[in-house]
């Protein structure tokens, strides 16, 4: 499905670097499945290299077969330099609804932080595959989303420790008004949505 619709043309609107040969790895998730970000994983030197099972940034359930694509995989094969910028990390669809997923692993303190950066990397996601007429098309119909997806690194904390206790409090009135359900306006037809890990999306 998405295989398809990219390798049918994609790659003449952006060239495959010389000598490479297009052969991009569709997965296909039914199910309850989960996702994590590999390239940030790998260099990573939390517990997690001791124990992949920690390795999950997004939960989610789907009743029927939803398609994904890494968008890292896409730009490997063509030569762009730095002038997409970062992009996030999956596309998910299922011919109804289509997901861009941006997932990192962050303490509370820094999640704001990430959370902008999220956003810049979606704008610049939906600007490369606008370019991209049959993606377009594609998606005319589909229901649209942006989610990012993050899991906090640290859940231990030093109670004797007072800034941090405080800086826990400060952004646990932020906290407060976080829901599965919430969702907002982003760009492009596109609505944002976050995701806490563990919380798991309903597809």
């Amino acid at each position: 499905m998405l295989k398809e619709l990219f390798e049918s043309g994609f790659f003449i609107l952006y060239p495959p670097k010389q000598g490479a040969i297009v052969n991009l790895i569709e997965y296909h998730f039914c199910g309850k499945s989960h996702l994590y970000d590999i390239k940030a994983c790998a260099d990573c030197r939390d517990i997690c290299n001791t124990n992949p099972a920690n390795r999950e940034q997004f939960r989610f359930s789907c009743a029927h077969v939803v398609h994904a694509l890494k968008i890292d995989q896409m730009l490997d094969y063509i030569d762009v330099g730095n002038t997409l910028g970062d992009n996030c990390d999956y596309i998910l669809d299922d011919g109804n609804k289509i997901c861009l997923i941006e997932m990192t692993c962050a303490t509370q303190q820094y999640a704001v932080s990430k959370r902008t950066k999220c956003r810049s990397q979606f704008w610049n996601t939906i600007t490369l595959l606008r370019n991209y007429y049959p993606f377009c098309l594609h998606i005319e119909n589909e229901q649209k989303y942006v989610i990012f997806s993050w899991r906090e690194t640290f859940t231990n904390i030093d109670k004797s420790d007072v800034v941090e206790v405080n800086m826990r409090e400060m952004t646990a009135l932020v906290d407060d008004v976080y829901s599965i359900d919430n969702e907002s306006n982003f760009d492009n037809s596109f609505k944002y949505k976050e995701i806490r890990y563990p919380d798991i999306y309903q597809w």
